[in-house]
């Protein structure tokens, strides 16, 4: 397998680290000055950042957490003038506001350039056609994705999510050589796509990246399979620079975490202590050219950890293990984070009440789907079974609106509730 040729990759680890000091002081003293958040939180405990000299030095300081920007909620975080803010994003957190996101022109760039050269090192070029499967709204998923691809010269189909069989016929007719898509989807079209006889070999795909939520090595290689495509994995998250953040490369193995882009740390989830590389932990992001909204030792919630060995490929940047899923008991279907706070806040707002609830995905593929079930008390229990229809209904319909995605809402008994 060819190195990849990109010259990022060959920077050797201490040109990493030199590069990562110095745009980490000149973050630090950004959000000194301009963010009220990191102004404070750095007055309060005595933090300097004119005497930050070394990589560990950050570990002297706190962590971001998803309530920390859910509560600044909308603007509080950013670190430029509302007025070089020129896309603005939003994405699901655990507070009662979403997560806001703001990009400056030149955040929009690097971003774009920090997924072409994703796209360069599997083997993508000018000659490519996107098909981009990620619903095209506030998250950032399917915009950088685009601009990537635009960034890298090659043609994009902003597909958008759903009405499976006009995928297909796009993928047949337009040569669709890199799919995009979540992995619940990829199967989804796979499904489709083996009903319908439709061979890979009708198809002209080259690469499957796979974003927005775990995929498994077993579904991994059933999609490459059925597919007939390389598949890869791309991690990213809204607050932090977005998808791209780590990506497979040609050899398939881990994923290459965008060193000159973001600090990453594994640590343990309960203590906040750094653990050796191969062990499991929470991943934490600190970001290192983010102009509007840059965060300091982001808990992401994601479970990781770094593999001991280098990558074959040549890149010396280094690379997490897969991305089992989640340390918390956040749930994630189609690509959407949802809190357990989310959830209970959408049930008290409309129930006006506490209630016992317990919710989990259930089934895979197009089948997959999010399920709450709520205990009855006497407070919710009617005799009609009209007006508990109704109620369903109602809880239902404001999840879709809050939450991004439309549940079945099951009554039981309340001895039948796990939690």
């Amino acid at each position: 397998m060819p190195a990849c040729p990109a010259k990022h990759l060959r920077f050797t680890p201490e040109d990493i680290r030199q590069i990562q000091l110095e745009r980490l002081q000149a973050t630090l003293h950004r959000v000194r000055r301009r963010v009220a958040f990191y102004k404070k939180r750095f007055q309060d405990m005595g933090f300097n950042p004119d005497q930050f000299g070394s990589l560990e030095d950050l570990r002297k300081l706190p962590f971001t957490t998803e309530s920390d920007l859910s509560n600044a909620y909308p603007y509080g975080m950013f670190c430029i003038p509302l007025r070089d803010v020129v896309r603005i994003h939003t994405s699901t957190g655990k507070g009662s506001e979403p997560i806001v996101v703001g990009n400056s022109e030149r955040d929009l760039k690097n971003r774009a350039r920090l997924l072409a050269r994703v796209y360069e090192t599997i083997g993508l070029d000018t000659e490519d056609v996107f098909q981009i499967t990620l619903r095209y709204g506030l998250g950032t998923g399917a915009f950088a994705f685009h601009d990537a691809a635009r960034e890298l010269g090659a043609s994009t189909i902003p597909a958008s999510v759903g009405r499976t069989d006009k995928q297909l016929k796009i993928m047949r007719d337009f040569g669709t050589s890199c799919l995009i898509a979540t992995p619940g989807y990829a199967r989804i079209l796979l499904e489709a796509m083996e009903k319908q006889n439709i061979t890979p070999a009708m198809l002209r795909l080259k690469a499957i990246l796979l974003t927005g939520e775990p995929c498994s090595k077993s579904l991994a290689a059933e999609l490459e399979q059925g597919f007939q495509a390389p598949v890869y994995d791309i991690y990213g998250l809204s607050a932090v620079c977005g998808p791209g953040i780590a990506a497979q490369c040609r050899e398939q193995q881990g994923l290459h975490v965008q060193e000159d882009m973001v600090y990453a740390e594994i640590v343990d989830p309960e203590t906040g202590a750094p653990v050796a590389d191969g062990q499991w932990g929470e991943l934490v992001l600190t970001t290192l050219m983010e102009e509007a909204v840059p965060v300091i030792r982001y808990k992401t919630g994601d479970r990781a950890r770094f593999l001991p060995s280098p990558c074959p490929c040549g890149n010396t940047f280094r690379c997490l293990d897969h991305i089992s899923g989640r340390i918390d008991n956040v749930l994630i279907i189609k690509g959407i984070n949802i809190a357990p706070e989310m959830i209970e806040r959408v049930l008290f707002d409309h129930l006006g009440t506490r209630v016992v609830w317990e919710a989990e995905i259930v089934g895979q593929g197009k089948r997959q789907e999010l399920v709450v079930r709520i205990a009855i008390t006497e407070d919710l229990f009617f005799d009609q079974m009209k007006r508990q229809r109704a109620m369903v209904d109602t809880l239902r319909r404001a999840f879709a609106q809050w939450i991004g995605v439309t549940p079945r809402v099951l009554l039981a008994e309340p001895a039948s509730i796990k939690k």
